[in-house]
């Protein structure tokens, strides 16, 4: 399958570019980003593939058949419904979009245009994610009554964007990765949500 990527970031450079140009079953030959040059740039490092300046022309490529969207999490459903007119199938950045109205209008849209629709969440593949689920179906560890996840560090938000409420924030960028494992690692959807928040430590990142 022939991919073309819409936002050349860093998740494009260091995670998507790399696996689709290294894959012997996709092929990357597109890319698209504002800045001219740097999408010139973006695709002259990651194999020479045709470069454009907006979604748009990029959807129009009849050589491209799925789209990876590694945009701002407010960008994911204008794309992802676009991408989906387009005849496109999609592979979306977490989180999916802001809001599970949102969500629900990018399932339906490509739904209702035969595509696919994926959302990157890669920790269900790893090896210790999948063990433990084999462990909590089998009954080796024993009825599941409450689970805890954790993570520690700055989380990357060195753009503005990340640190918009309704955009970014540890929670959209960072917490719904421990959530998704849970959700995956879980045999019942939820049944109530709480939470709690602290901040143990600030940094004036202007």
């Amino acid at each position: 399958m022939r991919f073309g990527i819409i936002g050349c970031g860093s998740i494009a450079a260091n995670s998507f570019a790399p696996s689709l140009v290294h894959s012997d079953k996709l092929d990357l030959v597109a890319v698209c980003r504002r800045d001219a040059d740097k999408a010139q740039a973006f695709a002259a490092r990651f194999g020479g593939c045709a470069y454009y300046t907006s979604a748009a022309e990029l959807l129009a490529d009849d050589s491209v058949e799925a789209v990876v969207i590694s945009t701002p999490s407010d960008t994911h459903c204008s794309y992802t419904l676009a991408a989906a007119a387009a005849g496109k199938h999609v592979l979306c950045e977490k989180p999916m979009a802001r809001d599970r109205h949102e969500a629900r209008r990018m399932i339906e849209a490509c739904r209702a245009a035969g595509v696919t629709l994926g959302v990157a969440y890669r920790r269900r593949l790893f090896p210790q994610v999948i063990e433990a689920k084999r462990q909590i179906a089998a009954g080796v560890i024993g009825p599941t009554v409450c689970t805890r996840s954790h993570y520690s560090g700055g989380g990357g938000f060195g753009n503005a964007w990340q640190r918009q409420p309704g955009i970014g924030g540890a929670l959209m960028e960072m917490a719904v990765h421990r959530i998704e494992v849970l959700l995956n690692l879980a045999d019942t959807e939820p049944v109530e949500v709480c939470g709690l928040v602290d901040t143990v430590h600030f940094k004036d990142w202007e």
